[in-house]
């Protein structure tokens, strides 16, 4: 394991994970919180993976029985600007809601700034997600603008919200 908390650890992604990934996200609660549109196959999985670079750092999220049940990361780092998008889903449904997300957060913002020296992260969450708006606002993010119409879903135009984190967070 690469990093561990009381319930929560968070280790390299294999290639042998890549058929659980494509999975979760061809899953429509997953897809519906992520910029993904269309189904994906393993071809698609692979090619995401192997893109992966200094740049995007991807984490399997597994459960205190050291279960894969998610994926969270550090991607688009910027490391001239000491910046990078946080990203996290918890995939397997039935360990939504234990409070693994709030650790693997707790982990990766740490890691973020403390080891890789990051000074910013951010989000950008969807409308029909608003909950996670408000739980990122909790945690000392800031909302620093909303993009309007940016995701079609459902049949309709949702806004994005960005919300960032520095590393005085604490």
């Amino acid at each position: 394991m690469f990093l561990k908390s009381e319930n929560v650890s968070l280790r390299q992604l294999e290639e042998s994970d890549l058929y659980q990934l494509r999975d979760w996200r061809n899953d429509p609660v997953v897809r519906s919180k992520t910029r993904e549109f269309a189904p994906l196959n393993l071809l698609n999985q692979k090619r995401w993976w192997e893109s992966l670079d200094r740049n995007n750092i991807m984490f399997g999220i597994c459960n205190e029985h050291n279960n894969l049940i998610g994926v969270c990361g550090l991607v688009h780092i910027d490391w001239k600007n000491r910046s990078g998008e946080y990203s996290i889903y918890i995939g397997d449904e039935k360990n939504r809601g234990k409070g693994y997300a709030r650790e693997t957060d707790c982990l990766v913002f740490n890691y973020g700034f403390k080891e890789l020296g990051l000074h910013k992260m951010w989000v950008e969450i969807y409308d029909n997600v608003e909950r996670v708006v408000a739980i990122r606002l909790k945690q000392g993010f800031v909302e620093e603008g909303i993009l309007r119409d940016t995701y079609w879903y459902d049949g309709r135009w949702w806004n994005s919200h960005i919300l960032s984190l520095l590393d005085s967070y604490e």
